[in-house]
């Protein structure tokens, strides 16, 4: 059996907690799709929401396909990457999102020389409608 609970606000104590804090109902502040792949040799999803796939376009190039598509390609995309997904001294690795699509989105991977360079972790997060 279904139920719902309308509320606008809780309160705990002292705090209270407007509850459109809690749910965007425009969706606007919510993240509609993230992963974390490996992006060396054969690349391959780790973990994901909203991604069907990863496509490799050459060193340092990959596109991030989306499952469901976005309505529009204003959003905002953003990546991190790392050598290595264990070595915590693993540094100078930098990454970008370009071409923003409503199915997919670039990420690019480079060295801060700024050579394209393959990388053990890449994560990218897009917010928007």
């Amino acid at each position: 059996m279904a139920s719902n609970l309308t509320v606008d606000t809780l309160t705990k104590g002292a705090t209270t907690l407007n509850t459109d804090e809690l749910v965007d109902v425009n969706n606007t502040r919510v993240c509609k799709a993230w992963v974390n792949f490996n992006g060396n040799s054969t690349i391959s999803i780790r973990d994901s929401f909203n991604v069907s796939s990863l496509t490799d376009r050459g060193t340092g190039v990959y596109t991030v396909n989306f499952t469901n598509a976005l309505t529009t390609s204003t959003y905002s995309a953003l990546a991190n990457c790392a050598e290595s997904i264990t070595d915590a001294t693993a540094r100078n690795r930098m990454a970008l999102t370009t071409f923003y699509s409503t199915t997919s989105v670039y990420v690019n991977t480079f060295t801060t020389a700024g050579a394209a360079d393959d990388v053990e972790l890449v994560v990218a997060q897009v917010f928007g409608n």
